[in-house]
């Protein structure tokens, strides 16, 4: 089986637990789409994480981000033939794959191909603090080059593409909108992006980079959820929920689910989230009941660590009031 899932940024956490739970093997495949974060340090951090993920029932297939070294930049890479096409590895970890820019990959009988690399909206904060940045983070013009090549190879028609951001018409502003001056960052990879957009025929393009689930017309943005890859399902797709071992991120996660699916349609005084996860509640009527349990249901596996046996199902509405207690933390 193949999967999708977005930037994981050096914790694998979510993807160790999919594996456990899911009894994957070498022979499954998980794309990330950037910012996998084992390149970053170099030496020995970036070895020992490495050693670690080696050890992974399942083989990472990683399209490069813009928080990471390219891996033909680093000497311990070797180009290779894998998936029906020219990928990077190191000897040392046969289940590390990192796909170079513009090779034609076969995924299932589906033509695919990786367009990584972003610009860092963090760049001069970074450089500023002496952090770690890339200066060969966006693709340089002989990958442009390159890339353009192979598609016109196939007439421009293709399966799928994954790549790290997105095509410039589809940039969800409204994520950073509130902290970012979209008008004083480079734009010039998604620009490209776009005209590659508007001249291919695809069936998906899946992203990642800006750290949110979204379906706009073919493009899908991932980044939590885990999405299984099958031509038979690219309509109506098969998604994974893995408890988000980070409490910072769940929480942050749960808020923005719940004020999309939740807050328009129940009225805000009659809940209250109280001692952080918990959340009291009072006069629900049934219609009430039924958004919260379908809410909890569908979300259940981001936010509690056993998973889902049954839907829930509660008469919230049969109580005055009623407490939740640890409603996003297991």
């Amino acid at each position: 089986m193949i999967y999708i899932t977005g930037d994981v940024h050096r914790n694998f956490n979510e993807i160790k637990r999919f594996c456990n739970e899911n009894n994957t093997t070498k022979d499954d495949i998980i794309i990330i789409l950037g910012d996998v974060g084992i390149n970053f340090y170099g030496g020995i951090k970036d070895w020992s994480v490495k050693h670690s993920l080696e050890k992974l029932p399942i083989t990472l297939f990683c399209v490069h981000g813009n928080h990471e070294q390219r891996p033909f930049a680093i000497t311990t890479y070797n180009e290779v033939e894998k998936f029906g096409a020219k990928v990077y590895m190191e000897k040392e970890f046969d289940n590390i794959v990192f796909a170079k820019d513009g090779e034609i990959y076969n995924f299932n009988g589906l033509k695919c191909m990786a367009i990584g690399g972003a610009y860092s909206t963090d760049k001069y904060y970074r450089i500023t603090n002496n952090w770690k940045w890339f200066r060969n983070e966006q693709p340089s013009d002989s990958i442009k080059e390159y890339v353009e090549k192979q598609l016109e190879s196939i007439n421009w028609n293709i399966d799928l593409i994954f790549s790290h951001t997105c095509p410039f018409n589809y940039r969800p502003q409204e994520t950073f909108a509130h902290i970012i001056d979209f008008d004083k960052i480079d734009t010039s990879t998604e620009e490209w992006l776009q005209k590659l957009e508007n001249k291919l025929n695809y069936k998906k393009w899946y992203c990642g980079h800006f750290h949110i689930e979204k379906s706009i017309d073919k493009i899908r943005f991932a980044y939590d959820d885990i999405i299984e890859l099958d031509s038979s399902c690219l309509e109506n797709e098969t998604v994974h929920q893995v408890m988000i071992s980070d409490p910072r991120r769940r929480q942050k996660k749960f808020f923005e689910l719940w004020e999309k699916e939740v807050a328009p349609y129940i009225s805000k005084d009659k809940y209250e989230f109280c001692s952080g996860n918990d959340v009291f509640l009072k006069n629900f009527t049934e219609k009430d009941d039924e958004i919260l349990n379908k809410f909890l249901t569908k979300y259940h596996n981001f936010f509690k660590y056993l998973k889902l046996e049954k839907e829930y199902d509660t008469k919230y509405s049969e109580y005055s009031e009623i407490v939740l207690k640890h409603i996003f933390d297991f």
